[in-house]
């Protein structure tokens, strides 16, 4: 009954507040479309050079709150739509043919002046800036990798090894850059522990390891181990305490900085 009730949708304000409140979180990308507006006041004097990124960038937030309201789709994916097109604005204006005319006054002229200079040192600096935060990101993440795959290496995942993954303790993001095979990760078999279970994958991932209950196989299979933190796996003891009648225990057998492996033991079962 409760599948059948449609969650209520977000109102378009709460959207829009959410997407704009990401902003600090996407200073690169900010900087960059301030660039590309500082590049669209370089091509033209006219309103054009002026009103044309303006228009962009709400065409685009509108676009991003219908998307996160209506079709789901989470700010964090709708957000860039925002600076992509208010960037690519300054193509448009290096098109546009609003030079100043000759009658206008030397005091027009020197404000057209200032502001091209305004927005020729706002363009570099933006973009400077901008890319030195990129350069030092890119710098973050390899150095991440590589310590990813060091993890990897002293884990030597077994293809005969099933590693039931909770929440965000796996570094997938550093494991699996883009545009590249992962061959660290060939031999790690691997299923999510959330609601978000029944999938294609997941059961083909039960079928290669004959598992019908993933939560028994935790302590009934020592080729099952779990990736977690003392936290979670609290809380995972107490809910098998209650639904199957079985007090686990869970003990780490691997452990790399932040990354633990836990393999699960029977300390009392209910009665037969």
């Amino acid at each position: 009954m409760l599948e059948q009730v449609p969650p209520p949708s977000p109102r378009l304000d709460q959207v829009a507040a959410s997407i704009v409140r990401q902003i600090p979180a996407n200073a690169d990308l900010a900087r960059l479309a301030l660039a590309g507006v500082c590049v669209a006041l370089l091509a033209g004097n006219g309103w054009r050079g002026l009103l044309l990124p303006a228009a962009l960038f709400a065409t685009a937030l509108a676009a991003a709150v219908c998307l996160g309201a209506w079709y789901w789709v989470t700010p964090r994916i709708a957000f860039p739509l925002l600076f992509g097109v208010t960037a690519l604005s300054a193509f448009s204006a290096a098109s546009s043919e609003d030079k100043l005319p000759p009658t206008a006054g030397r005091l027009a002229r020197r404000m057209a002046l200032v502001v091209r200079s305004i927005a020729a040192l706002g363009a570099v600096a933006l973009t400077a800036s901008a890319l030195v935060d990129v350069f030092h990101q890119d710098a973050y993440r390899r150095a991440q990798r590589l310590d990813s795959e060091r993890l990897i290496s002293q884990l030597n995942p077994q293809r005969d090894q099933l590693y039931v993954v909770w929440a965000e303790w796996f570094p997938f993001r550093q494991l699996v850059p883009p545009l590249a095979d992962p061959v660290s990760l060939r031999d790690f078999r691997c299923v999510a522990l959330s609601w978000l279970l029944p999938t294609p994958f997941t059961e083909a991932r039960y079928r290669d390891f004959a598992i019908s209950d993933i939560h028994r196989a935790l302590w009934e299979r020592p080729d099952v181990l779990l990736t977690a933190d003392d936290n979670l796996v609290g809380l995972l003891r107490v809910y098998l305490a209650r639904h199957y009648g079985t007090v686990v225990d869970f003990r780490r057998t691997f452990e790399y900085s932040t990354f633990r492996v836990y393999q699960g033991h029977v300390v009392s079962a209910p009665a037969k």
